[in-house]
């Protein structure tokens, strides 16, 4: 058998943030300068477009285009947080029933910023994450709020302005001179951010998501996670297939079994590393390859 224990490095909510925002900057500066071909007047329409394009004043339209694709990046970023956020708490043997009461209660006193206010509790959960992060991650989510519902009656936290005005040099250092009086100011007005400002929330929130990872894998249990995963692949074979199936993973053989069974975690997240931070036992795998296929059954099939 490998030597290596199973284990988890990074969770599938982490896995899709960044399969969906990895590159966020890279297209949106892409789409930038093709406006600005726009806005010099050397852009042509395509003939694959069965349509027609015809502005009057390029350069303002390619301004107003180019105010769209950075309104919408806003969007699609603070979005995918609370994605993140509702997918990890979804994750089995993360959080418990009083933590995830928590959380989702967080928000009555302040429905107007129900995002916001849920990822700072899911945050105060798990705890030891760099709290200059998270104030620009909520920054863009108000400012999210105010571009997209233009009647928005919701106010910047108090306590997220103070730490944005006490950590400026942090920001400027890390976030190559971000202005954050001038990011206030326009978050307030309702005005598009800068390309700077929005490419400095994209950063913050991959440095948020990674550190609420890296915190939240320590925290699983690793046997619950493991369980899940199983009960989950089992409950999605089709009946006619169902006893064929598990007697291939429960032949009858321990060493077949634990290989096969190891398989299924690792096609569904679980590696071999030793970097692991949730690691699972390897009596985990050896108690369940000594399972008889009516053992099986009744662990992981519905009654």
């Amino acid at each position: 058998m490998n030597s290596l224990t199973l284990g988890l490095t990074t969770t599938p909510a982490r896995k899709h943030f960044k399969e969906t925002s990895g590159q966020n900057n890279h297209f949106l500066i892409t789409v930038l300068v093709g406006l600005d071909a726009v806005s010099e007047g050397k852009a042509k329409l395509n003939k694959e477009f069965s349509t027609s394009w015809n502005p009057q004043d390029v350069e303002r339209s390619a301004n107003r285009s180019r105010d769209y694709a950075i309104k919408t990046s806003l969007a699609w970023v603070t979005d995918l947080v609370d994605v993140y956020r509702i997918s990890i708490m979804r994750l089995p043997g993360a959080f418990t029933a009083e933590q995830l009461e928590f959380i989702n209660n967080s928000e009555k006193d302040n429905k107007t910023n129900s995002r916001s206010v849920k990822l700072q509790s899911c945050i105060r959960v798990i705890g030891e994450i760099d709290s200059c992060d998270l104030a620009l991650v909520q920054l863009g989510i108000y400012w999210r709020n105010r571009i997209v519902h233009s009647s928005a009656s919701s106010t910047l936290d108090s306590d997220v302005k103070g730490r944005l005005r006490k950590n400026v040099g942090y920001f400027k250092e890390v976030y190559r001179g971000l202005d954050v009086e001038l990011a206030l100011q326009a978050a307030v007005n309702g005005n598009a951010p800068r390309f700077k400002e929005v490419a400095s929330i994209i950063q913050a929130s991959h440095r948020l998501v990674e550190a609420m990872d890296t915190r939240v894998v320590s925290l699983l249990s690793a046997e619950i996670y493991a369980d899940s995963i199983l009960h989950h692949h089992i409950s999605k074979l089709p009946k006619e297939e169902l006893s064929n199936t598990m007697l291939k993973i429960w032949p009858g053989d321990t060493l077949t079994s634990e290989r096969k069974l190891g398989k299924i975690l690792e096609q569904n997240g679980m590696s071999r590393t030793p970097a692991a931070s949730a690691i699972l036992p390897q009596s985990y795998l050896e108690e369940l390859s000594k399972l008889s296929l009516a053992e099986a059954k009744k662990r992981f099939c519905k009654p």
